[in-house]
């Protein structure tokens, strides 16, 4: 199954750069020490195991792999779990500034259905 997710664009990274915000739902999720993720500049890749049944009965893997509207600095990218609010958040700076009026500039959320 594919987690719940939310793309922003138009962040700000710690240097002030602009960057891509990827907050994913993981309500299900008790820690984040059985998330799996892998980030390259050009999409992130996540997976996660999760207990069905209270006797470590049948397992339910989410998924979600996406591609970055922009290309991001993979390397400076920085993940955090927020164990309160189940959720992972990764912000991600750009490689390159997107040019004012573009389609990406333009991108200000991206949401599945």
């Amino acid at each position: 199954a594919e987690p719940a997710y939310e793309l922003l664009l138009g962040a700000t990274a710690a240097d002030g750069s602009a960057a891509l915000f990827l907050r994913v739902l993981l309500p299900s999720v008790a820690s984040g020490g059985g998330i799996e993720l892998e980030l390259s500049d050009t999409a992130v890749q996540l997976e996660a195991s999760v207990q069905a049944g209270a006797e470590g009965g049948s397992c339910l893997c989410l998924r979600l792999r996406l591609e970055w509207p922009v290309a991001i600095d993979s390397a400076l990218a920085v993940s955090k779990w927020d164990k309160k609010r189940r959720e992972l958040r990764i912000l991600a700076p750009l490689l390159e500034p997107p040019a004012t009026g573009s389609a990406v500039a333009a991108l200000d959320c991206e949401q599945p259905e």
